[in-house]
């Protein structure tokens, strides 16, 4: 069609100017409808997880912390190298309990937890084992106070985690999860998530201790792709 009407064209130069003109306007608005294609396809997701944001912001909290925390020792300072680690391994990890604990998560009417009762002595490892949906995940979650209990007590050091407050909770208590969460920075910054002033030596000490071999100074988002989910 577009050749057809090169010789009319040719015949008419007078027009020739403003139809290049128009031409070359045409395909240079082609990328600009792409963006507004891409933005309206976008836009639907953005406006939904705003709002989500929103509902957790102005949402209650699933937890709140006391006005005077009970005090409880305070964690171990972190062993300065991989030598120390036996040694004060122990001092370090916390006397965890579980007294005839009930538990539904907010919105559901089956209980996930049921007179559960558990001791783990400072230094000591458990497995718990079950099947998807028997209630591992939920202790964690108590452990760490993400949620309160319906009924019975979750005890670190002797002490109710409620009492405690999360501050305190979050210093004693650190889970990692079967699918982990990795931010936009090396893996130093990862690591210092749990504690913005741990020390490049302590957060080699916690990589050694782990097996894990990438430098501190390595991007993480460069080991997210199926090939290296394994190293992260």
């Amino acid at each position: 069609m577009a050749l057809a009407c090169i010789p009319a064209l040719v015949a008419d130069r007078a027009n020739l100017p403003g139809v290049l003109v128009t031409v070359s306007f045409v395909f240079g608005t082609v990328g600009a409808f792409d963006t507004v294609e891409r933005l309206a396809t976008s836009l639907p997701a953005g406006l939904a997880a705003t709002r989500r944001i929103r509902e957790l912001a102005g949402g209650k909290p699933t937890v709140v912390d006391p006005l005077k925390p009970a005090s409880a020792k305070p964690a171990s300072a972190k062993p300065a190298s991989a030598e120390h680690a036996s040694a004060e391994g122990a001092e370090s990890c916390p006397r965890i309990e579980l007294r005839d604990v009930h538990f539904s998560y907010p919105g559901r009417d089956a209980g996930a937890l049921r007179g559960v009762s558990l001791q783990l002595p400072a230094g000591s490892s458990i497995a718990l084992v079950g099947s998807t949906g028997s209630g591992k995940s939920t202790i964690g979650r108590l452990v760490q106070r993400h949620y309160d209990v319906d009924r019975g007590e979750v005890l670190i050091d002797g002490h109710p985690v409620a009492a405690l407050g999360s501050d305190a909770v979050a210093a004693r208590v650190a889970v990692a999860d079967q699918q982990g969460f990795v931010v936009d920075g090396t893996v130093a910054d990862n690591l210092r998530v749990a504690d913005a002033t741990a020390s490049d030596e302590q957060l080699s000490w916690a990589c050694e201790m782990a097996e894990f071999e990438l430098p501190l100074d390595t991007p993480c988002l460069l080991y997210t792709s199926d090939a290296a989910d394994d190293s992260l």
